[in-house]
């Protein structure tokens, strides 16, 4: 998916003069191509968003959603997608925690692992949406989580190592399935189990990262 600085948005560049006139000059006789129609929120994800990587998918229930977002900003930040002619594209950086557009666009990106971005969506993130003003064009179900650089590695070193204890690597797996607990020494995301792409067998993982103190 192509990245863009936060807060830019992809715009169409102006026609020379010249061609404005001939566009006049042709109008009896050729009709204008209509332009699509811009995408409305909550439309469908542009199919070139989706990655190579396993899908994780993880529960928060048993930490509840304010405390995910507590813990989950801490690691990574939210940006928002918007629907452009050319596909999908990151826009502003946004705060769930703050409902809030963040207005500080000269905040460093190197510390986000921008080459994997993250596909979100759940019901607490509709219901957050809905609240915020988006721009014209954004998804009103869906984010891209950027996590740092550290906990991107962490996170996808444990699941790769966790995986070659199976004999599997990332690109024989579909989904990673797992949850965020509580523990004496912080929260902690739980890696439960493995969906191989082919045949859907599922593997059990048994593995644990600790997210935040």
């Amino acid at each position: 998916m192509p990245l863009y600085p936060a807060g830019s948005l992809v715009v169409a560049k102006p026609k020379p003069a010249g061609a404005k006139v001939r566009e006049r000059k042709n109008k009896k006789t050729k009709r204008a191509a209509r332009k699509p129609a811009p995408a409305k929120p909550g439309s469908p994800p542009s199919p070139k968003v989706e990655g190579k990587r396993p899908i994780l998918v993880v529960d928060y229930r048993d930490i509840g959603f304010e405390r995910y977002l507590n813990i989950i900003e801490r690691v990574g930040r939210f940006f928002v997608l918007i629907e452009t002619k050319n596909g999908a594209r990151l826009g502003p950086e946004i705060s769930l925690r703050a409902r809030s557009v963040v207005r500080t666009g000269g905040r460093d990106m190197d510390v986000l692992a921008l080459a994997r971005p993250n596909l979100v969506s759940a019901p607490g993130i509709r219901e957050r949406l809905a609240a915020i003003g988006l721009p014209a064009g954004a998804h009103g179900d869906r984010l891209v989580l950027m996590l740092t650089k550290p906990f991107d590695s962490l996170l996808w070193d444990t699941i790769r190592e966790l995986l070659a204890n199976n004999g599997l690597a990332l690109n024989d797996i579909a989904q990673v399935k797992g949850a965020y607990e509580e523990g004496r020494n912080g929260v902690f995301l739980r890696l439960d189990s493995a969906v191989a792409r082919a045949g859907g067998r599922k593997y059990p993982l048994h593995g644990k990262l600790r997210v935040s103190l």
